[in-house]
């Protein structure tokens, strides 16, 4: 199996819009569509508010704005005298806040909200990894690995608008200006994955979302994730998910009660 993505990570202040929301005490966390939508300055009004935003892999994006007061009591807990001021603005490939950020997307894309309980659980463990990562000398994490962040949501975007297409590597690096040989090397940086590996995994997950809609013939949702024949998207898509496409139609439709007996 291809290794998930690791995340762009930010620290950053919070602007105010409306979104789908859910929050506890210690934090409130919101869901955007679109990682582009998510706000970047830093409103006076809300000082005491530590901005996390972690995108996904598909554009979206969770941002997590944690009390600093909270923040600071964990800190403290978790590093004693040695605590020190939170890293404001950077950016990092960090695996922890990527499954975080997933746990979190799966309940907005679920259609319901995460609990208050399930929020106050995910506050301590997000607070202290910030302190243990992201506080003045102790950037465990490299910082601003790879691509930028605005760079890599520019390419993920051009790879979900072009995946019925044949799409080379010399395509997403101009998409981002640069030559292919240091697009690939910063991409594989960002993401954990070289170019080649993201872009077929994309079209893996993008068929299990036609599959489990049910509807197209499977020769259509090979053309329509860039695969020119069905073999092919076969043999790709059995080595990914462990099914053929015909299989995974089936347990599909069975999770999704229209198989009759």
């Amino acid at each position: 199996m291809a290794p998930h993505l690791a995340p762009q990570y930010a620290a950053r202040m919070h602007t105010d819009t409306e979104i789908p929301t859910a929050q506890c005490a210690a934090m409130i966390v919101r869901y955007y569509a679109s990682a582009a939508d998510v706000p970047a300055g830093a409103p006076r009004e809300r000082p005491s508010e530590i901005q996390i935003a972690v995108t996904g892999e598909t554009g979206d994006a969770v941002v997590i704005l944690l009390d600093r007061d909270f923040f600071s009591s964990k800190a403290r807990e978790a590093l004693g005298d040695d605590a020190a001021e939170l890293i404001e603005r950077c950016a990092a490939a960090d695996p922890l806040m990527r499954g975080v950020g997933s746990a979190l997307r799966s309940e907005f894309r679920s259609q319901s909200r995460p609990s208050a309980t399930f929020l106050e659980s995910l506050a301590g463990v997000v607070a202290i990894h910030l302190a243990r990562n992201y506080c003045g000398g102790r950037m465990a994490l490299r910082a601003a690995a790879g691509l930028a962040p605005g760079k890599l949501e520019r390419v993920r975007a051009f790879i979900e608008q072009h995946l019925a297409e044949r799409i080379r590597i010399e395509r997403l690096a101009a998409a981002v200006h640069m030559s292919p040989f240091h697009f690939a090397r910063l991409f594989k940086q960002a993401t954990g994955q070289p170019p080649h590996a993201y872009l077929t995994a994309r079209r893996v997950e993008r068929a299990k979302e036609l599959l489990g809609a049910g509807g197209l013939p499977l020769v259509h949702v090979a053309a329509n994730v860039g695969f020119q024949t069905q073999g092919h998207f076969t043999e790709v898509f059995r080595r990914h998910a462990g099914v053929t496409p015909r299989h995974f139609r089936l347990m599909s439709a069975g999770r999704n009660g229209a198989l009759t007996p």
